[in-house]
């Protein structure tokens, strides 16, 4: 049987056929799983693109979220936060501050940077992509460091940022630029 199912595959609609890695679109639902995916609880979120979280087995992770950049929130190695910094960590704590998410692994991108956070796409029930929506709502810009792999959404992305950007929406109203 699973040899006929696997040899009518190819002759399904798109919309049925078995998914493989990451989901073809970002809108998928965060309550698909796949293998490599994991489930960790936010504790507290850092800025607008980056959350400290817990794992099931107890080990507390940094995560990134792949392919976007945020505004820098003030340290001291920094004299200001950059345009927009607040409004971007906390339109990322609405979505994932103390929640259960998935964390979704890229296939072709780092699955850390350079500093050992975890970078991932990130979904919750309500959300299926909380980097798309942070893009979309002008909170983040499309981003990736140059010279790595380019992360499967981010031409999704940009061109969410292109239209974000065009339209003034979010910190684009007030912000020259959103991150880098």
């Amino acid at each position: 049987m699973l040899v006929v199912l696997t040899s009518l595959a190819g002759c399904l609609p798109v919309s049925v056929r078995p998914s493989v890695g990451p989901p073809a679109s970002p809108r998928a639902s965060a309550t698909t799983t796949r293998p490599g995916d994991e489930s960790v609880t936010v504790q507290w979120v850092i800025d607008g693109d980056t959350f400290s979280a817990r794992t099931s087995s107890g080990r507390t992770v940094t995560v990134r979220l792949l392919g976007i950049d945020a505004p820098e929130v003030d340290r001291e190695d920094v004299s200001e936060s950059d345009c927009g910094a607040d409004r971007s960590t906390q339109a990322l704590e609405r979505l994932v501050a103390k929640r259960r998410v998935v964390l979704v692994r890229d296939p072709v991108a780092d699955a850390t940077d350079r500093f050992a956070r975890l970078l991932r796409y990130v979904a919750t029930d309500a959300t299926p992509d909380v980097a798309e929506h942070l893009v979309e709502t002008g909170m983040v810009a499309a981003w990736y460091p140059r010279g790595e792999p380019t992360p499967t959404r981010f031409t999704t992305y940009q061109k969410l940022e292109d239209a974000a950007r065009a339209s003034r929406t979010g910190l684009w109203a007030r912000c020259e630029t959103i991150g880098r």
